[in-house]
């Protein structure tokens, strides 16, 4: 097992550039699904239940994301660290961004311009949505903080806001608690439970 994690992490390594210029790529990918997505439930073409759905799948995407790039930082904390561990923190910011343009697919295509397009009312929101619009705009904070002008700029401001995961963690676990209870409750509350656990670890 050992022997295929040196091979990965001398892969990652060797290719950090090019892997960065995937994700790079992979954020022009998601952006294009947004306008489009975008443009085809507010007009209602044929095509808007489909990116409904897209909407819908992204949310549970954006979770796996979100998990990886709190993986680093919560085994961190606790004392282990090893190359496994590394190749997540080396792409820790590109998973990060990726994670927000999921959770803006996700707004976007399931209430934003279904509001706008009045496909559906504004009007009675549930609690679950005002707990995902909490958390869309927390993650929003750090996707425009997650670049090196802003950790030279704002410089202690700068891990407050970042330290805004151990929050947004439980937001989101609520917002997803309260649709239903399912596999991706179960994830990002151990997630949560396992950031909490290794804040207190680090107090100690």
């Amino acid at each position: 097992m050992n022997k295929y994690v040196d091979i990965l992490y001398a892969f990652a390594v060797r290719h950090r550039n090019f892997l960065i210029d995937v994700f790079k790529f992979f954020f022009l990918l998601q952006t294009l699904v947004l306008l489009i997505g975008a443009w085809s439930i507010y007009t209602r073409n044929f095509y808007w239940p489909l990116f409904y759905d897209i909407g819908k799948n992204s949310g549970e995407i954006a979770i796996l994301f979100f998990i990886f790039s709190s993986i680093p930082g919560i085994v961190r904390r606790f004392g282990y660290f090893n190359k496994l561990v590394s190749i997540f923190m080396i792409f820790r910011r590109y998973t990060g961004i990726a994670t927000y343009l999921f959770v803006l697919i996700h707004s976007s295509f399931v209430r934003i311009v279904p509001w706008i397009a009045r496909i559906f009312p504004l009007y009675p929101v549930e609690v679950f949505v005002l707990f995902g619009v909490a958390a869309h705009l927390l993650l929003f904070l750090l996707f425009i903080t997650s670049n090196d002008l802003s950790i030279n700029k704002l410089g202690i401001w700068w891990h407050r806001i970042h330290n805004l995961m151990y929050l947004i963690v439980w937001i989101i676990f609520l917002h997803v608690a309260l649709v239903k209870i399912s596999i991706w409750t179960i994830l990002i509350g151990a997630t949560a439970i396992a950031q909490a656990a290794s804040f207190i670890k680090r107090r100690i």
